[in-house]
Order: structure tokens, then C-alpha cells, then sequence
């Protein structure tokens, strides 16, 4: 029998977050669906309960990093979700297919920090001086901002590396001042939904 399981995610609070949580629940046996919802911080799971259960897929999202509580179980039919069985933005339906597989894999290795959480951009400088600028941020609350932020600010032009520290609420950027400056840095940390500003 399919059951619908609707679990509060406290800390989801970007959209990375739920793209990490849609992705790695998908992969769990027995899940048939999953959509999370950022407004809300619900994530809302379809499965089979003869395959898995809500407690295991609660689990499986507090495994991921974040603070998570069991709402209810819901038996298929008892409640629907509007254009649940069409295309939606940010709904994942399961499929065994490896090309669905393989393009979810390329989205998680796309926003992942390298080693020592830096995310070095390929295209560098060599005639302007790289400089370094440390960035107070607020807003910090899981290792998935902080794969957000670094994802987002190691693609803009100009910039060597960006290390985030989630324990200091601080990002060290490495970058060329003639291609990008301090202040349009700080701006795109603040359109991800973070509060951002040099320190003192």
C-alpha cells in the first residue's frame, strides 16, 4: 500500500536544501515521490509501505544534516497534491532510469565544494593581483548554505575561490578587483536569501 508522509524540515532554508533533499530521498528504496517546499519547510513523500517507512525516510533527511520531525502518514487516496502526476517545479517522481540518475548526480557534484570547502574557478589571472576579502554572513544554518553560497559565488567572473565557514558565519573570497569587486560579491551572497557585509 502507498502512504503520503509529511515531515517538517526546520533548517531548509534555501533552495539547495531542497534540492539536496528531493534528490537523496528520491534514491531511496520504495520512494515513489517527493516534493519539498521551501515556504513551508514541508517535505511531502510518497512511498510503498511494504518497501520502506515514514520513520526511515525521517530518518534519512535528518541523516543529511538537518533538524527534521515526523508530521503525519498519510494512506494513498486519503489526500492528493495538485499536479501531483504531472511535471512540477521542484517535484521529483522516482525513475529507475540511469539517464534521471546520472543527471541528479551531475547536479550534486555541479554545486559541491572541493576539498577544504574551496570551489576554485578554472579561469584564472595572472596579470592583476588576487586579492582577498573576508565577508561576515548571516543566515548560515547547515552545511547545505554553505554549499549554496560557494556554488553561487565560485561561478561569478573573477573569482579564484571562496571558502565558507558555517561555525564562524564568515566566507573567505580570493579575487581579480578588474573583473569583480568586494561589494557585488557581498550583493549576490545577500540575493540567495543570506545577510552579508565586511566585518567591523
Amino acid at each position: 500500500m502507498e502512504y503520503t508522509a509529511e515531515i517538517k524540515v526546520q533548517d531548509m532554508n534555501c533552495e539547495l536544501c531542497q534540492q539536496t533533499i528531493q534528490i537523496e530521498v528520491a534514491k531511496l528504496l520504495g520512494v515513489k515521490s517527493v516534493r519539498a517546499v521551501l515556504a513551508d519547510k514541508v517535505t511531502r513523500v510518497r512511498f510503498r509501505s511494504d518497501m520502506t517507512s515514514a520513520p526511515a525516510i525521517t530518518d534519512a533527511i535528518d541523516g543529511l544534516g538537518y533538524e527534521v520531525k515526523l508530521i503525519r502518514t498519510i494512506p494513498e487516496g486519503s489526500v492528493k497534491t495538485c499536479g501531483e502526476e504531472t511535471t512540477l517545479s521542484g517535484f521529483y517522481k522516482c525513475s529507475d532510469s540511469s539517464s534521471k540518475r546520472s543527471e541528479e548526480k551531475a547536479m550534486l557534484l555541479d554545486t559541491a565544494p572541493t576539498r577544504h570547502g574551496q570551489t576554485p574557478n578554472t579561469n584564472r589571472q595572472s596579470l592583476v593581483i588576487c586579492e582577498r576579502v573576508k565577508i561576515q554572513v548571516y543566515g548560515i544554518s547547515n552545511n547545505s548554505c554553505v554549499k549554496s553560497i560557494e556554488a553561487r559565488i565560485s561561478r561569478m567572473p573573477g573569482v579564484e575561490s571562496i571558502s565558507v565557514s558555517q561555525k564562524m558565519g564568515q566566507a573567505v573570497v580570493n579575487y581579480y578587483p578588474d573583473k569583480v569587486d568586494a561589494l557585488t560579491i557581498i550583493e549576490t551572497i545577500d540575493s540567495l536569501g543570506f545577510e552579508a557585509k565586511l566585518p567591523g
